[in-house]
């Protein structure tokens, strides 16, 4: 289980017989609500049996998917369906030893509100076989629509093959991007290119692309244009550059529009070694990895050997360059940061400008460290928070801090207030809403 909410916030309730078996009638609790109608019957041998309804793999709050069907010997057998949001999706059959069986509608592993995805084909003795359809639809309840898809081999090894039209694995209502091109083997050969549109557009419009190996090892060469791994509607970045052996060799460029209407302009770049080995040198200016039209933060200094060395700067460019932090980093390219170091809060944009002010050894913060923060029509830092580490360089919390909220803004300030003992909350901690003290927190000592 790696889903973070249902390991918070899932457990099943039933009984064990002999060998800490599951016995009789299991169900759910979800966030401390017991889900009577969710679940099934384990055999006295610990088997399932009958109906079941599970939950989807992955289930949370904003994907609350049910499968239902029939279970002999542990196994699925017979026809399946989903449940999302009180409509029932068509799944497909299981035949006598478990395995997917003929024509399927499945919804894809990433399913969400924002990302309703299925797939439609046929599967042969649990592989999926020849022509298959990828589908999407924008609202729930709306019928899918075709966008991809493609063939897998003939001989039932579930190796795709030939002509494809893919989805990104990110592709959600804010980032519909789709891929183009041929598999031999399994591995994408030749051009591909890469389209993209907005939210409710209708019309796909070419964004990028490159070309693989002919080879089939599924290995870039030449030059590419990539989308950043965050691409979407807000935060559009391209990075254009050469390939060598699968690694990026040479200059590449960082390119970003604030609207999908706008110019691609560029805004960032730097080198990369030309022996192809992929390594970051020389003078770099770095996209922040939570780059978006109001966090347009960029990162600018001295890369060695794939390390960063000496002074690095840091830059917010919405509404014109201003340096609002940085610091150094140790000068043998270890990448430690050393000496006193302003940094970004995570979720740093313009209505939440918060900056946490202090010192490093060896990578390590060290001393006293002041939380700062603005609004976005204000010039000058207040301070709001903040507290010391060990002086051992551990980086370890100790004594009184002021802490935020995750999600803390100039609409919402809220701020937790206590002590650390060994590096953990210890005694009350105060909740402080627009600075008044609004309920406390008690921690064990």
């Amino acid at each position: 289980m790696t889903n973070l909410e249902q390991i918070l916030y899932l457990k099943w309730v039933g009984n064990y017989g002999e060998n800490n078996r599951k016995i009789g009638r299991w169900n759910v609790t979800w966030i401390g609500i017991t889900m009577n109608k969710i679940g099934g019957q384990y055999s006295n041998d610990g088997k399932k049996q009958g109906s079941w309804i599970e939950i989807f793999q992955n289930f949370w709050t904003r994907a609350q998917v049910y499968e239902f069907g029939g279970y002999f010997n542990n196994l699925r057998h017979g026809y399946w369906r989903y449940l999302y949001k009180g409509e029932i999706i068509d799944g497909g059959e299981y035949n006598e030893v478990g395995e997917k069986s003929g024509n399927w509608h499945q919804l894809s592993d990433n399913f969400w509100d924002e990302s309703q995805v299925a797939y439609s084909g046929e599967y042969q003795k649990g592989k999926k076989i020849g022509s298959w359809s990828i589908l999407i639809r924008r609202t729930t309840n709306n019928k899918f629509q075709k966008i991809g898809g493609g063939s897998y081999d003939k001989e039932g090894q579930g190796i795709k093959t030939g002509y494809w039209i893919d989805l990104s694995e990110e592709f959600r209502n804010s980032a519909q991007i789709v891929y183009s091109g041929e598999y031999q083997n399994g591995n994408k050969v030749g051009k591909w290119n890469i389209f993209y549109r907005r939210a409710f557009d209708n019309k796909f419009k070419p964004i990028g692309g490159g070309c693989y190996d002919k080879g089939g090892q599924g290995i870039k060469i030449g030059k590419w244009g990539v989308l950043s791994e965050e691409f979407r509607d807000v935060s559009q970045i391209i990075e254009v550059g050469e390939y060598k052996n699968g690694n990026k060799t040479g200059s590449w460029s960082s390119f970003y529009r604030g609207t999908p209407d706008n110019e691609f302009k560029l805004i960032g770049g730097g080198f990369y070694d030309v022996r192809g080995q992929g390594i970051k040198i020389g003078r770099w200016i770095e996209l922040s990895d939570g780059f978006w039209y109001y966090s347009q933060v960029t990162n600018i200094g001295i890369y060695q050997n794939g390390k960063k060395v000496g002074q690095w700067e840091t830059f917010f460019n919405y509404g014109g360059q201003q340096k609002i932090g940085g610091g150094s980093y140790d000068k043998s390219a270890n990448g430690n940061k050393i000496e006193k170091w302003v940094e970004l809060s995570d979720r740093f944009f313009s209505n939440s400008q918060i900056f946490l002010k202090g010192s490093y050894k060896d990578g390590k913060k060290i001393g006293a460290w002041q939380i700062v923060g603005r609004n976005w029509n204000e010039q000058d830092l207040s301070l709001i928070g903040g507290g010391s580490y060990d002086t051992q360089g551990c980086g370890l919390k100790v004594g009184k801090w002021v802490e935020l909220d995750d999600w803390y803004s100039s609409d919402s300030k809220v701020t937790y207030s206590g002590k650390y003992q060994r590096a953990k909350k210890v005694g009350n901690w105060v909740v402080i809403i627009d600075y008044l003290e609004y309920s406390k927190i008690q921690y064990d000592i």
